[in-house]
């Protein structure tokens, strides 16, 4: 299986590739930076990540429907205001060896942002006009130009929407930034993966005077987003679909795990879902009756050495002390009321 992220930058792209470089074997990011990029190159590992077209890389790859894609979007506001506040950073004090580290246009632009108060209105829009004079349209509607720029002409141009919004239905699994926890709950799901959250990196706290509260500097923004605004509905209403699945067939776990241990006073096993890390609620009934709950937070040595859990903190211990089980007794243990399909390798008795 070889995959493709589409890296659209300010989506929460950093997280996303540390967390695929973290359960596949071979991964590559930042493919734009490559001198040399081509098929071969990308065909020799799993995951592939960059700041490339959605064009560029069907072009590059020849035939995409042998990838899996992948891409994440974000409300368009916050995505613009993220994006500018970016590059305005490079020019601070402090900051000199990362702006020499981007292209020249970038450095240009950056030191230019210097001299606008983004607070003001006006002066957003005399930024926006700047822009245009220079020929520079990256920051205009940034989402749609990755999903359809057409690669053969000087000044970014973009075919219809509709086009683009063909190349977003060809993306296998779409996420949106303001929701990435649930996407990869739902990428783990779709992978047998286990899950592990990942906080969102590389933000920038500096406003630099945009406020996305103020109804006047998101009017003065509005060229920069409008057609990113449709973009970003249809992405939204694929990932809602997916996620309405996901949490409808949420109880359907990847359960693995074993009882061990069956006394009169005593159950103990572990139990782990293979697609999170989270701890599972186990509760314990005798003849169909809740006797007790409990966490499967428990250290197990043994299952962290044989890797079958990366932390071993999946064990569960019940004490029993108002009743005893007896060998007539129906013996049940439960996840979320979903019978555990475990097996068991206790001596004593379990009813499945």
């Amino acid at each position: 299986m070889k995959i493709f992220y589409l890296h659209i930058p300010k989506t929460a792209g950093s997280s996303i590739n540390t967390f695929f470089s973290s359960n596949v074997e071979k991964s590559l990011v930042h493919i734009e930076s490559l001198n040399k990029l081509n098929k071969e190159t990308l065909e020799n590992y799993d995951y592939v990540a960059g700041h490339i077209t959605f064009n560029k890389f069907s072009d590059l790859v020849k035939n995409i429907n042998s990838w899996t894609l992948i891409s994440t979007f974000r409300e368009p506001v916050s995505y613009v205001v993220s994006h500018l506040k970016w590059v305005r950073k490079l020019a601070e004090p402090g900051e000199e060896k990362r702006l020499k580290m981007h292209p020249e246009i970038f450095q240009k632009i950056a030191l230019e942002m210097t001299n606008y108060d983004f607070s003001n209105p006006n002066q957003i829009n005399d930024f926006i006009k700047w822009l245009e004079k220079i020929n520079f349209y990256y920051f205009h509607n940034t989402q749609l130009y990755y999903l359809n720029q057409k690669i053969d002409q000087k000044r970014v141009t973009f075919d219809n929407i509709e086009q683009a919004i063909k190349n977003l239905n060809k993306i296998d699994f779409i996420g949106i930034q303001e929701e990435l926890d649930i996407f990869l709950k739902i990428i783990s799901s779709k992978f047998n993966w286990i899950y592990k959250e990942m906080p969102i990196v590389n933000v920038n706290n500096k406003n630099f005077g945009f406020d996305i509260n103020n109804k006047d500097i998101v009017a003065a923004l509005e060229p920069l987003y409008n057609k990113d605004r449709i973009i970003y509905n249809e992405a939204k209403k694929i990932f809602e679909k997916t996620k309405e699945e996901y949490l409808k067939n949420k109880k359907v776990r990847n359960i693995i795990g074993y009882v061990d241990n069956i006394k009169s006073n005593i159950v103990s096993g572990w139990a782990m879902d293979k697609n999170s890390l989270d701890n599972l609620d186990i509760s314990l009934y005798v003849n169909n009756k809740l006797i007790m709950k409990t966490k499967n937070n428990l250290f197990r040595k043994d299952l962290k050495e044989k890797n079958i859990h990366p932390s071993g903190y999946c064990g569960f211990l019940f004490h029993i002390n108002d009743i005893k089980i007896n060998n007539s007794d129906k013996v049940d243990i439960r996840i979320e009321e979903t019978v555990l399909p475990l097996g068991h390798k206790a001596k004593g008795f379990f009813s499945e």
